[in-house]
């Protein structure tokens, strides 16, 4: 006989708003820090996980580059920390590609000396790059023909 599939948990907003505070309070960083997320299901597995770009205050959080970004795993009991990834501006697109089973990340890099460049952020078994800069180009225009799903608008 075989076993019933199990619905899978996702955890809510809530639960989601709490683990940024929890490691907001963990890393000493401004108790009124601001952020957007978007939630999205990176590993395929049911379950919508996290992207957190932080926005204020701007000094703290932001460079000429852009802003710090969080990625969390979503899991039945809450959000596991994936990694940071620093100088990041919206948009970003949730690409249908995969790498290592989770979905790639196209980004513009803007800023001082970057030439509006686009790159990939390929998930590498554990982590996204900890760093957009040395990620390999995109062949896709972000706003208009990326395929994907756009967040941080």
């Amino acid at each position: 006989m075989t076993p019933e599939p199990q619905e899978v948990t996702d955890p809510s907003d809530s639960v989601l708003k709490e683990t940024i505070a929890q490691r907001l309070k963990g890393q000493n960083a401004p108790p009124q820090s601001q952020y957007d997320f978007a939630r999205i299901d990176l590993n395929r597995d049911g379950q919508r996980d996290a992207l957190v770009l932080y926005r204020l205050p701007h000094t703290y959080w932001c460079s000429w580059s852009g802003c710090l970004l969080s990625i969390f795993r979503a899991e039945e009991n809450g959000f596991t920390f994936i990694n940071d990834i620093p100088g990041i501006r919206g948009p970003l697109v949730i690409s249908s590609n995969t790498s290592e089973g989770w979905r790639d990340i196209i980004i513009e890099l803007s800023g001082t000396q970057l030439y509006n460049r686009r790159v990939t952020l390929a998930f590498s078994g554990s982590t996204y790059p900890s760093t957009p800069m040395n990620a390999p180009s995109a062949p896709y225009r972000v706003l208009s023909d990326a395929p994907g799903t756009r967040v941080f608008q």
